[in-house]
């Protein structure tokens, strides 16, 4: 019986000793490399930073972070993500198209994406990740117009402001104005719309200024929308000192900005965290399509309307369900936010 035991054992040891070892994880390390503004812009870097966080967590991606404070630092970066033999390099906003397009054509073998731009030239190791916001400007046009007629149904009006230089204020606008218009044409009303178009995005001075501007010009607004890229912050602290309610732009600005919260009836959400976060997984499951362009959208919930937070019980259920129809209808080709 002893000698049947130590057999045993010595079966097992022998089995323990044949197992093979586990594979060696492969660790895929990705650069980040913010816009212009840091890691602080309440936007593009903050939530593009957000999002690759996340995936940071697991086992087999690493990621380093490059903080660019000028157009100056990009190609810097660049350079230093190259050195550091990140197999995938990720920046952020249209100043960095130059640079990581010239890195792309100089590394073959590198992998790059750049968020929220395309880029006019893509070789096959460049992906461009854009966002098609026109469809949530387009509810939150309606949504806007549809708070004007509440607020002042004699003479409803709203206000906008863009930023001529930032990237997609066409398109913004074009959604925006479309819904107010499909407001109108639903319920018959007149729901007017002012704006200013400034020449900078780069001066908050400039955008707080055109706040001022539109409430001496139309002292009837109910609301005002700027997209007027960095200028957007103090903008919305000049809304906040003329008692009207804000639009934002980029992420659920109710969350970013607390101090003056209660201005905002929504956002029009771009999900850079989502979006970002989700190229990464893909990338390290080896999936990487390079030399195009991703759009996205409302299908995949990546551009959408914020919650309504401090104005909650002040919208209609008729307008949310109003809304919701909306959503559909752009998803299934029924209206058209760029059409014109």
């Amino acid at each position: 019986m002893k000698k049947l035991h130590l057999l045993f054992l010595l079966t097992a040891l022998i089995l323990l000793a044949c197992t093979p070892d586990e594979p060696a994880i492969t660790i895929k390390k990705i650069g980040v490399i913010s816009d212009v503004y840091g890691w602080e812009d309440k936007g593009i870097s903050t939530y593009g930073k957000s999002g690759a966080d996340y995936m940071d967590n697991l086992e087999n991606i690493q990621v380093s972070y490059y903080e660019s404070t000028s157009p100056e630092e990009l190609a810097t970066h660049i350079g230093h993500a190259l050195r550091d033999s990140c197999e995938l390099i990720i920046a952020m906003g249209a100043n960095a198209e130059e640079d990581l397009l010239e890195a792309a054509l100089q590394h073959p073998y590198t992998h790059f994406m750049l968020l929220d731009h395309e880029a006019d030239t893509l070789p096959p190791n460049l992906r461009c990740l854009v966002f098609d916001v026109e469809q949530a400007a387009f509810p939150c046009g309606y949504l806007a117009a549809a708070y004007a007629h509440l607020t002042h149904p004699e003479t409803p009006a709203l206000g906008w402001i863009e930023g001529r230089s930032y990237e997609k204020a066409t398109h913004i606008k074009q959604g925006f104005m479309a819904g107010i218009a499909y407001f109108n044409t639903k319920y018959q009303k007149t729901v007017s719309s002012h704006g200013l178009s400034l020449a900078s995005t780069e001066d908050p001075e400039l955008s707080a200024r055109a706040v001022d501007s539109l409430m001496t010009q139309q002292g009837n607004l109910s609301l005002i929308f700027p997209f007027t890229g960095r200028g957007n912050a103090a903008a919305y602290a000049a809304i906040a000192t003329h008692n009207v309610a804000a639009m934002g732009m980029e992420m659920d600005c109710w969350f970013d900005y607390p101090e003056v919260q209660n201005i905002f009836l929504s956002s029009c959400v771009k999900r850079y965290d989502l979006v970002l976060s989700d190229e990464i997984l893909a990338y390290s499951s080896g999936n990487f399509e390079g030399g195009k362009t991703t759009h996205y959208n409302l299908r995949q919930q990546k551009v959408w309307l914020a919650g309504y937070h401090h104005y909650l019980n002040l919208v209609p259920d008729s307008i949310t369900r109003d809304l919701n129809q909306i959503i559909t209808d752009i998803l299934e080709g029924t209206i058209d936010p760029l059409a014109r």
